[in-house]
């Protein structure tokens, strides 16, 4: 087995997990880290009525993202205090939702790693 984890240089919320080559050449990647909420003032709270799906919020919140690599819903549902695990279901209603800025996915999100910043 490979004793080094080798960063992954791709530009979408896999960057931040590792890649791992083992003797026999097969590679693995480490799960990525989740994406930390950090309070901030240009955070947005929404208050969901439980007919929405996390992909309409992202959708309104940061318009037409299909040129844009990273899922935004994907980042919003890491984002949470306690992150959202399943997508496909509606939103609970009146459970605040955290909107990081684009400033922050810009930031952290497409930043350098994580693992790297905290010396890991």
């Amino acid at each position: 087995m490979a004793d080094e984890l080798q960063p992954i240089l791709v530009d979408n919320l896999y960057r931040h997990a590792y890649l791992k080559q083992f003797e026999d050449g097969e590679v693995a990647f480490t799960l990525p880290e989740r994406i930390p909420f950090v309070e901030r003032d240009d955070t947005k709270v929404f208050i969901p009525t439980g007919q929405e799906y996390l992909w309409d919020v992202a959708l309104a919140h940061y318009g037409d993202t299909s040129s844009f690599d990273i899922e935004l819903g994907e980042v919003i549902a890491q984002f949470q205090p306690e992150p959202i695990q399943d997508l496909s279901i509606k939103l609970i209603a009146d459970k605040e939702l955290y909107i990081p800025s684009m400033n922050y996915i810009f930031e952290v999100v497409r930043g350098p790693s994580l693992i790297l910043e905290a010396g890991i």
